[in-house]
């Protein structure tokens, strides 16, 4: 582990009416060990009691507040947020996740010239119906582990709200994909591109509680095959070899199968035979043969078996 670094560290928080969580948010980075930082706030407008929430910490001159259209694309706010920042790191929370106190301090201590990004594991909280904590497979009994290009195509490890990365390689790689075909998916597309320029750590240390929404107006259907389109640009660019794109493709069709079996729609049938006739990961035709077998199973016991997994799930993850 390298000495300790130092340098302004900009936090860049997009909101919409998350009044109700946004205050805990900010709080847990103020609160951080390492204080050389600014945070920045863009605000798409909300319509609820956000701007008075923050109004109550625009005290400190750390935090600046920004309302900004965004048109409902994350993406285009936080490459607002990052082109009024002024720090030598870039960091990202959602207005509803929190961060450990000692947060910044720790992923500094980790950076070095072959490391373009660190990020770390996460604990969920509120709403945990759907959360798979895939990180523990991923890291093992490791401390750490450091991604490739090829990992991340695979199987995305990082966790937006985590992710701490330096100015200059945002720079380098462009910003956010802004286009609306990579709603919800352009931190997997922009963790691509950063992971030509070097590995990015995962720390096994839990630094972020990450919450859980189901998303209104959110059709995970659409999300899950607009994956495709990451790999397809990518592919287009050149950016990876032919083989571990067809393997992340198969890949990708598991995870639509799974979207629509949560849905209760029958066309992820599809989708789970795709990844199993094609080329897919191990792990990807598992899900694709349990997807399969889950629908032979009526929808209403397959919510209670499902639900009962994720709860023992859930439970094991927070004691250990």
């Amino acid at each position: 582990m390298r000495p300790f670094l130092s340098g302004k560290v900009s936090v860049i928080i997009p909101t919409y009416n998350h009044g109700h969580f946004i205050a805990e948010a900010i709080a847990s980075v103020l609160k951080q060990t390492y204080d050389n930082i600014e945070v920045i706030i863009i605000d798409n407008y909300s319509t609820d009691n956000t701007e008075k929430i923050v109004s109550d910490f625009l005290k400190d001159n750390r935090v600046k507040y920004y309302q900004f259209d965004n048109k409902g694309v994350i993406a285009k706010a936080r490459n607002f947020g990052i082109a009024k920042s002024t720090g030598e790191y870039i960091a990202f929370l959602d207005a509803d996740d929190i961060w450990k106190e000692d947060k910044l301090t720790i992923q500094l201590k980790y950076f070095n010239v072959e490391i373009k990004g660190i990020a770390t594991q996460f604990l969920p909280i509120g709403d945990t119906q759907s959360c798979h904590n895939h990180l523990d497979k991923l890291l093992g009994s490791n401390d750490y582990k450091d991604f490739s290009y090829k990992d991340i195509l695979l199987q995305n490890p990082i966790m937006t709200s985590s992710l701490l990365m330096r100015r200059e390689d945002f720079d380098k790689v462009g910003r956010f994909d802004e286009s609306v075909d990579f709603r919800f998916i352009e931190d997997w597309e922009l963790w691509l591109r950063l992971s030509k320029l070097g590995k990015i750590r995962v720390l096994a240390l839990p630094l972020l509680e990450y919450r859980v929404e189901l998303k209104n107006g959110r059709d995970c259907r659409d999300v899950a095959k607009r994956l495709l389109l990451v790999i397809d640009k990518h592919q287009y660019l050149g950016k990876g070899n032919f083989w571990n794109t067809r393997i992340a493709r198969g890949n990708c069709y598991a995870t639509i199968g799974k979207a629509y079996l949560d849905a209760g729609d029958c066309r992820g049938l599809i989708y789970y035979l795709r990844s199993l006739s094609g080329i897919s990961g191990v792990i990807a035709k598992k899900r694709s043969v349990a997807g399969l077998l889950l629908y032979l199973i009526p929808l209403r016991i397959r919510k209670r078996i499902e639900k009962f997994f994720k709860c023992w799930f859930l439970k094991n993850i927070h004691l250990k």
